[in-house]
């Protein structure tokens, strides 16, 4: 039987009672299975909704995750870049600080030869004293027996009087040697404490700064600065600084850098207060040095004028209270 004949006698056959049926049968099956198909792909539908809202959900978790962690990511990179700048920074410092360490080291070398060389030279003049004196006590026994035989021999008597000036030269230059080795003595006592206090803080990298611009050799010279440089400092009071009294005085040894024999040296031309060391420029600055022959650029590497301010905030704090 071909599809033709069968249609054909399919349709013929549906005025009977029976195919109606038949018919009806069919039709509800088919719609029983619509119905049972759309429920199912409904279901699965919502399914994979539910698996969709719940893998949004979830990548959205991820995304504020992600973010948190580039933050994060973020942060410890700058402070990383941080560290590494701060670290590059204390190695340049630690470099400073060894050739400011060599510059004193060498220094205190150079100031050592020198007192040495003074110390000699003293030793040197004490023995042109020594023979001068025996030169005195053999003119002086001439002169009294040219004085017991009454001979009036003026050309002993001159060279007495010669040898008396050039014993009195020589006791000067001697006094001249004996104050400057004083002086040199004190400064070398400084940069002992100042290596002594480079020493302690290295490890911390802090510690003190010198240039080795060293002592004149020439202390004629050198005096003749400091009594310009004195002048000038005193000159300076009452216009670039504030003036002040013995009477105003302030312990300037509180200044690190300041002991008391520069404070005497300070106090010796009219600096007696933390508000006049306040009141340095570079300028001032220098002039003190010279005045009070100190190392070139030392008060600024102290930083005398940070600390006279700060300890004159402090001093009026406790006035106030």
């Amino acid at each position: 039987m071909d599809f033709q004949t069968f249609f054909s006698q399919l349709f013929s056959d549906l005025d009977t009672a029976a195919s109606l049926q038949v018919l009806a049968i069919l039709l509800g099956f088919f719609l029983l299975g619509f119905l049972f198909g759309w429920l199912s792909t409904r279901s699965r539908a919502n399914r994979l909704q539910r698996e969709l809202d719940a893998r949004t959900r979830e990548l959205s978790t991820l995304r504020g995750e992600h973010t948190a962690l580039s933050e994060r990511y973020d942060l410890k990179l700058a402070d990383m870049r941080k560290l590494e700048l701060e670290l590059q920074s204390e190695r340049e410092h630690k470099r400073r600080l060894e050739t400011e360490k060599g510059n004193l080291h060498g220094e205190v070398y150079g100031l050592k030869e020198e007192r040495d060389a003074l110390q000699q030279q003293l030793e040197d003049s004490r023995t042109t004293q020594r023979a001068l004196d025996n030169q005195v006590v053999g003119l002086q026994t001439k002169l009294n027996q040219l004085q017991a035989a009454r001979d009036g021999d003026d050309d002993a008597i001159s060279d007495l009087m010669a040898v008396q000036s050039k014993l009195a030269a020589g006791q000067n230059h001697i006094a001249d040697l004996e104050r400057r080795i004083e002086s040199l003595q004190a400064e070398n006592e400084q940069l002992r404490h100042a290596e002594a206090a480079e020493a302690t803080t290295d490890s911390d990298a802090s510690g003190m700064a010198t240039t080795k611009d060293g002592l004149s050799l020439s202390p004629d010279l050198a005096d003749t600065k400091a009594v310009v440089a004195k002048d000038a400092v005193i000159e300076a009071l009452g216009k670039k600084i504030p003036k002040a009294a013995a009477t105003d005085k302030d312990d300037l040894t509180l200044i690190n850098g300041i002991g008391p024999f520069l404070e005497k040296k300070l106090n010796g031309i009219g600096i007696y207060t933390f508000a006049q060391i306040a009141a340095f420029d570079d300028e001032m600055a220098r002039m003190v040095t010279q005045a009070i022959q100190f190392f070139p650029g030392r008060i600024q590497r102290d930083e005398w004028t940070t600390q006279a301010r700060r300890l004159e905030t402090q001093q009026d704090a406790d006035a106030v209270i």
